[in-house]
């Protein structure tokens, strides 16, 4: 039996939200919600400049995660439940973004497997490494720099079909945006180039090799300007690079323990 397009896509919400609708009657966890509602209590005006540029000292660099949860205490109070809600909608629409993602993919290697966008978005939407992200309330930073890379990918995959340098710049400053919600995210600049190259350079036409070497241009800025940024935003203290990188002042270096830092920011 065929099932319609529109049809299949209201399925994987529905099968989503239904299996992490539990969540809805979860408390705040112990684990950092608490640090993260006490912070929200205390705040009794918002100032975007400072949530972007707070100056003085920081390990995480987050402002979009902060304007998400200040929209939680302006919103809905703080509610517990409206902010499992909240998590749930964002690991929905990544779901969704997901299915058109590979329904793109097959439409330009010209598969004709109508289940297989369904198939893709429902094993990401319920592959047991998203739990935490979507229950966690302070998890949601994976939710959201998760929604504007795939975004980001979505707009590069018609950026390179229309050979368009504005779409570029549209899926680079989405790039850039994720960053802004998960430091780690800059650490998908590498596997962008890698793409770029398999599928434009190695064709070695002239257009495509110029549309390469625009396009890496562009998504070169991103990590440039996310570092330029965050050194602003921390220019009167650490920027917490160094204390991820060589420790806390006055503290031993272990090389284990710095080596395993880099690879669980690499996502390991």
């Amino acid at each position: 039996m065929r099932i319609a397009r529109p049809f299949r896509i209201a399925l994987l919400v529905f099968i989503v939200l239904g299996v992490y609708y539990p969540a809805l009657f979860a408390p705040f966890c112990s684990v950092d919600d608490d640090r993260m509602i006490t912070w929200l209590l205390n705040v009794d005006h918002v100032n975007v400049v400072d949530i972007f540029i707070p100056h003085g000292s920081g390990y995480y660099y987050r402002p979009l995660l902060s304007l998400l949860n200040l929209l939680d205490k302006y919103a809905w109070d703080l509610q517990p439940s409206f902010m499992h809600l909240l998590n749930m909608v964002l690991h929905a629409t990544n779901a969704f973004l997901v299915y058109l993602i590979a329904e793109r993919l097959s439409a330009l290697k010209r598969l004709e497997l109508p289940w297989f966008p369904f198939a893709a978005a429902l094993l990401f939407a319920l592959h047991p490494i998203n739990t935490e992200s979507v229950i966690w309330i302070s998890g949601r930073t994976d939710l959201l720099s998760a929604l504007f890379i795939l975004l980001s990918f979505l707009v590069l995959l018609s950026a390179q079909q229309r050979k368009s340098i504005t779409l570029i710049f549209t899926a680079a400053f989405l790039f850039f945006v994720s960053t802004l919600a998960k430091d780690s995210a800059i650490f998908l600049y590498p596997g962008i180039l890698a793409y770029l190259y398999c599928t434009t350079l190695y064709r070695k036409k002239q257009r495509d090799i110029s549309y390469a070497v625009a396009s890496i241009a562009t998504f070169t800025c991103v990590p440039l300007a996310y570092f330029l940024i965050r050194r602003l935003a921390f220019s009167k203290g650490d920027t917490g690079i160094s204390t991820a990188v060589l420790g806390v002042s006055g503290s031993s270096f272990d090389l284990m323990l710095k080596l395993k830092i880099v690879l669980k920011a690499l996502g390991f």
